[in-house]
């Protein structure tokens, strides 16, 4: 029953409202229809009274216009109305002119219709180009004195080459009518018009509604009313009649549109964009990516947006009218109201603070409040909240995160050390006091780090340090000598690499320093081996050559004892005795060579040079052209095959066993070997394939110990050669099958180490 009885009211209350506008519009066309009615009557009494008045009417609305548009020129959001208002002070001042010039008028002796006809032209012509250029002054700023100086100067230029120079054209001949010049005049005023109506409407959303549709239709009437006066023959008959009465609608309508709705509904006019300002911020507000909200002096919740809801957990509903604390954990509850109490006193107030939500959990927040002031006395708080509940969660994972690797860097057995860009240490781990002597006390007094490396090796470090912080290294790893507080010295290798600030420049260094004595004491120890293995290897071969020359030399004399044997069988025999001698003899020569080639390939050599590696690789493939050409081999190498610091021979003896090992057993009617090249992280990566049969599947682990031959046969050596020499140079090897075998290794920089 409730239901039906609201709908039945608000039905009532509909009803009501359009029989109200009914009877305004009714009224509204009784009381036109009236003074229309009379107006006619007075024209027929007296049209000279008539047209006074009509002209009267007009005159008294543009200068209205003007003197609304001048008083309200501060406080306008636009200057659409102060350029209408000035141009309709001299439009009026022209029809002015015009009514006191109108045939019977008696004010112009010696003047017939004409006068009248050519002030009325003049003053249409100002008004319809004012019309538009006026929406111009919708979006742009429009300088008064500049304005009245160019009406001025138009207005006068019409009175003057009306009354003084009389170079105005003719528009009304006495007997005749009107002539072409004006009825052409016309009807360029009225497509002018038509200019107006369509760059006024471009502009329509400057404009509110019905001031749109007023000024509309007031241009329209007066297209209208132009129409008319091109039709009189005499200025008292009915067309100049219903053109005046038209003209009477148009300035209603302006009226309407600038004055009565001005005074009456200045907020709409007047304060239009600051209405849509309001409507605008209303809009942010309510559709904002932060949370608003506004508190009264009782300490009630006034107005949340959607943002604050959803943050808090709360609906508008259940906050508003409920006291502020319902949203503070109870830990924070004398906090907040101290800062409400700050508020309240005037305070503007920023920082974080934590939140209750309606779902029990506690988060994080920034904030700002400001007092909400009625001339001088606060009556609410109002504010604005950015939820930074991830960041402090990130926040403290990373402050865990700094604690784990602050712990994990100070149980470490190197040092960790962090560089700013100048060199300066901005950290080291508990490792690095104790290694190198200094205390924390001489870290906060500050340390560089050319006060831990020997003076001997600062040029080094420098540069290093330089190429980081310009860029043109990412990282690296050297070895140094370190220098202790108390002045003794000890090996070193360094690794770092560069740290990036926000925009991706070189900050700073950030590193691992580790202790290399122990290292060069072995790799020392391992030198003195190596070298004695190499003296060994060298007596070894030398007295292994002795009796292989015995051997060579016998076979010799035995192959010229079989020439000169009358028996054929046995020289035969003999001469398959030598064959297999010599073929034994080389075999040893060549075992013996491969034994000392792989004895030396895992020592570093005591000089190097920057090598281009394609031309060593040419080098092997000229070496090798010939069995290239009989087999058919096509070979593919990549344009670009790095440089190198290394010492030749090592590049070379490794590519010559792989292309060789991919020419020997590669039995495909159209074998194939491809050589590419590729760096990454400072390591050049290198891959060898062939299409052959490939590496037997139970080989692939085997193909790299010294002297394993598997099913293919050869000495064994050449590929644990490959292996020795890779990790020589900070890399390695593998071998699989794709197609064929595939050999993928890595080689780096082979840098001489600084003194000991």
């Amino acid at each position: 029953m409730g239901d039906r009885l609201s709908t039945e009211t608000r039905e009532g209350l509909r009803s009501t409202l359009k029989a109200s506008r009914t009877l305004r519009i009714a009224a509204f066309t009784l009381v036109a229809g009236l003074i229309f009615g009379f107006l006619y009557l007075l024209s027929r009494y007296s049209y000279l009274l008539f047209h006074n008045i009509a002209e009267v009417f007009s005159i008294f609305i543009a200068w209205s216009i003007f003197i609304i548009a001048w008083n309200t020129r501060k406080i306008a959001t636009n200057d659409y109305l102060l350029f209408l208002g000035i141009s309709y002070l001299f439009v009026g001042v022209i029809d002015l002119v015009h009514t006191l010039a109108y045939k019977g008028m008696g004010v112009f002796p010696g003047y017939g219709a004409n006068l009248a006809t050519q002030l009325w032209v003049g003053s249409r012509y100002l008004e319809s180009i004012s019309l538009l250029i006026a929406p111009t002054f919708l979006l742009h700023r429009l300088k008064a004195a500049y304005d009245f100086a160019a009406y001025t100067l138009v207005t006068a230029l019409v009175l003057l080459s009306i009354f003084v120079w009389d170079i105005f054209p003719a528009c009304f001949v006495e007997g005749v009518g009107l002539t072409p010049f004006k009825k052409i005049s016309e009807y360029v005023i009225c497509f002018i018009l038509l200019g107006a109506l369509a760059f006024l409407y471009r502009q329509r959303d400057a404009l509110d509604r019905n001031v749109l549709i007023m000024l509309s239709a007031s241009i329209l009437v007066t297209i209208a009313s132009e129409l008319c006066f091109t039709l009189y023959v005499d200025p008292y008959g009915l067309f100049n009649q219903l053109g005046h009465f038209l003209k009477i609608v148009s300035f209603y309508l302006i009226y309407r549109a600038m004055v009565v709705t001005s005074l009456k509904e200045p907020y709409d006019v007047l304060f239009r964009e600051l209405k849509q300002s309001e409507e605008r911020f209303r809009a942010v507000v309510e559709n904002a990516p932060f949370g608003y909200y506004r508190v009264g002096r009782d300490g009630l919740w006034q107005y949340v947006n959607p943002i604050w809801e959803r943050m808090h957990g709360f609906t508008f509903e259940e906050v508003v009218g409920k006291p502020f604390e319902i949203t503070q954990p109870d830990d924070a509850v004398e906090q907040a109201r101290e800062l409400v109490e700050r508020a309240l006193a005037g305070e503007s107030i920023a920082g974080e603070f934590v939140r209750l939500t309606g779902g029990g959990d506690v988060e994080y927040h920034t904030f700002n409040i400001q007092p909400v002031k009625r001339g001088e006395d606060v009556v609410a708080i109002e504010g604005f909240l950015t939820d930074i509940t991830d960041l402090k969660r990130a926040e403290s994972a990373l402050h865990e995160s700094e604690e784990r690797y602050r712990v994990l860097a100070d149980t470490l057995p190197q040092v960790v050390f962090e560089l700013g860009a100048s060199g300066g240490i901005t950290y080291v781990n508990q490792v690095a006091y104790r290694m190198f002597g200094y205390s924390e006390e001489d870290m906060e007094r500050g340390l560089n780090a050319l006060d831990i490396i020997d003076p001997s090796d600062h040029e080094r470090i420098t540069g290093a340090i330089q190429k980081m912080m310009d860029g043109s290294s990412l990282g690296a790893t050297c070895e140094h000598l370190a220098r202790r507080k108390d002045g003794t010295v000890f090996p070193c290798i360094v690794y770092s690499v560069s740290i990036p600030d926000e925009d991706g420049a070189p900050a700073g260094i950030r590193g691992i320093l580790t202790d290399i004595t122990e290292r060069k004491t072995m790799e020392a120890e391992l030198k003195r081996i190596n070298s004695e293995l190499d003296v060994y290897a060298e007596v070894v071969s030398h007295d292994l050559r002795g009796p292989l020359s015995v051997i060579q030399s016998a076979s010799t004399n035995l192959d010229e004892l079989m020439e000169n044997c009358a028996d054929l069988d046995t020289a035969g025999t003999g001469r398959s005795v030598v064959d297999i001698i010599t073929k034994s003899t080389e075999n040893a020569e060549e075992l013996i060579n491969n034994l000392l080639a792989l004895a030396r390939a895992g020592q570093a050599p005591g000089k190097i040079n920057e090598t281009d590696v394609r031309e060593l690789v040419e080098k092997v493939l000229e070496e090798k052209a010939v069995i290239l050409e009989k087999k058919g081999v096509k070979v593919e190498v990549d344009e670009n095959l790095g440089r190198i610091m290394a010492e030749p021979t090592h590049i070379y003896q490794i590519f010559s066993n792989l292309i060789g090992n991919a020419i020997t057993y590669n039995d495909n009617p159209h074998p194939e070997i491809g050589i590419t090249h590729r760096e990454s992280k400072g390591l050049h990566h290198y891959m060898v394939r062939d299409n052959g049969p490939g590496i037997p599947p139970d080989e692939v682990e085997k193909i790299f110990k010294p002297l394993y031959r598997g099913v293919s046969g050869g000495t064994g050596i050449g590929l644990s050669i490959v292996d020795k020499l890779t990790a020589l140079y900070g890399g390695g090897i593998s071998a699989y099958n794709t197609g064929g075998a595939c050999f993928e290794f890595t080689l780096g920089d082979l840098h001489v180490e600084p003194p000991s």
